[in-house]
């Protein structure tokens, strides 16, 4: 079973983004960089980032344009899979489609993942899809 550690709606998501240090570094491209999720079709992404001690660490997602998270639809992160450290994400709770959307974790023991300078993530829909053109990583 899986338990979300962290689920912000869409409209105070941006709030979060808002927030990220103006000294953060450049955003940092994944393996893959882009990729199609599918309900119940996790996607594995390898994360390389300089070894550092992070504080937070934002993922950002640009979907496309064609094919970008519709209402009701939920976009999920594991940053520990199998959801050792439970999971964050959003949901699209407006009436319509979300473009683009920066979601960062906090917690202490879920960054510290990142620390080792890499980490395997997985990206996953429960319900729909969406098409990300372009998922980085942002830590600080």
């Amino acid at each position: 079973m899986r338990c979300k550690y962290l689920a912000i709606p869409a409209s105070v998501l941006g709030l979060l983004a808002l927030s990220t240090p103006a000294n953060a570094a450049a955003p940092i491209k994944t393996k893959p960089s882009s990729f199609v999720l599918v309900a119940g079709s996790p996607v594995s992404v390898k994360v390389t980032v300089p070894k550092a001690t992070y504080t937070n660490v934002c993922f950002n997602f640009q979907f496309s344009a064609n094919d970008a998270v519709d209402p009701g639809e939920e976009v999920d992160v594991d940053v520990a899979p199998p959801n050792t450290l439970g999971l964050g994400g959003f949901v699209n709770l407006e009436t319509s489609p979300i473009f683009a959307r920066m979601l960062c974790i906090i917690d202490p023991n879920q960054v510290a993942v990142f620390n080792d300078g890499h980490q395997r993530i997985e990206v996953f829909m429960p319900m729909g899809s969406a098409t990300v053109d372009s998922f980085t990583i942002s830590p600080s």
